[in-house]
Formats: C-alpha cells, structure tokens, sequence
C-alpha cells in the first residue's frame, strides 16, 4: 500500500494489470491481480484452494475479487505506448 501511495499508483478504482491489495486497514495480507473488470472483477490470486476457503493453499485460481476485503489496487507502471485501454501489449 505505502510503496503504491508513495509513487502516485494507489487507487481505489480497479483496472486491467493492477495489483488488488486485501485486508484491513493498516495491514495489507493477500495481493491478486486484476485480470476482468465487467461484467465481472475477476484477479488471479495464488496460496488458494481450489475450494475458495484457504489462505494457506498451493493453488493459483481465478478468483472473483471480494469487495468488502479490498483496501485498494496498485495501478501497473505502464509505458503508454505499449498497451491499449485494454491492457494489451502493441508490438512497435
């Protein structure tokens, strides 16, 4: 959270190839990445289960990202003339 703050990246807004940072306030736990945004937002998060329930788990799962656990997302540090509004790579 701290490092995303310090360098102007911190939002509360969800995009494509962010980090979502989960936890409580002051205390950041679990770290996903946003993969979807509609219909649904989706990240990819690892030490999962299959199941949903572990957070010691050995998967890496898609994911529906929990609003209610959010504390907010740590936008990509992005050279603007390689990716499109929708996150795609463009071969110069």
């Amino acid at each position: 959270m701290t490092w995303g703050e310090e360098i102007g990246h911190w939002s509360a807004m969800p995009e494509i190839g962010a980090a979502v940072v989960y936890g409580v306030p002051g205390d950041a736990s679990h770290i996903g990445v946003v993969v979807r945004t509609t219909p649904l937002l989706l990240s990819v998060e690892g030490n999962t289960s299959l199941e949903g329930g572990s957070r010691t788990g050995v998967a890496v799962d898609l994911k529906r990202v929990r609003i209610g656990r959010v504390l907010g997302y740590v936008r990509p540090i992005r050279d603007e003339g390689l990716v499109d509004e929708w996150g795609a790579y463009d071969e110069p």
